[in-house]
């Protein structure tokens, strides 16, 4: 079966704490939450979205694997455990270069997340996100990307994957095969 590997065309990180500022020019994407110098917390989030159209029509989805690269884990798994990160369907569109905290989209509960490991760090984590992809292919939902939240209940929490334009992107690897 053919397998089609898709970069973002949108991917960024928003910030609690800094609620009107946009980070699309900062090659990493953010999840988490962290304590700022006045001792104030600071929830990361970060927002992704693919182009699908790569898929041919008339094809269904077999399987779609967001892969993400864990450049950073400030809590080691003796310190914390779970630390999953969780996918939410964005229920209005983004752009990278636009969205800030205040201004993020609202989202949906998919049930998806990946609990996050010392041994990711350093490596590509595989999250299926096959049921999200086929919504957005069939026309089912729109594909206005999703959100991957992290730990905002517990300080310290940051976890940072790389982002678009890195040696490590975010990938999709779609499997697809003809109806046919």
């Amino acid at each position: 079966m053919p397998i089609i590997t898709l970069l973002p065309t949108e991917d960024v990180y928003i910030s609690q704490y800094f609620p009107s500022s946009n980070f699309s020019a900062v090659p990493v994407l953010f999840i988490g939450e962290y304590l700022q110098n006045e001792g104030l917390p600071d929830a990361y989030r970060s927002l992704l979205k693919f182009d699908l159209s790569a898929v041919p029509v008339g094809n269904t989805i077999v399987s779609a694997i967001l892969r993400l690269f864990v450049s950073r884990k400030d809590k080691t798994d003796i310190q914390l455990t779970p630390q999953p990160a969780t996918i939410f369907r964005n229920l209005e569109d983004f752009s990278e270069v636009t969205v800030v905290w205040n201004t993020q989209p609202e989202v949906a509960a998919t049930g998806i997340f990946k609990n996050i490991v010392d041994t990711d760090l350093g490596t590509y984590i595989n999250i299926d996100i096959t049921d999200l992809v086929r919504s957005w292919f069939c026309g089912c939902a729109p594909n206005f990307g999703f959100e991957i939240r992290g730990r905002e209940d517990v300080i310290d929490t940051i976890i940072a994957f790389t982002a678009n334009g890195t040696a490590t992107p975010p990938l999709l690897d779609i499997t697809f095969q003809s109806l046919a």
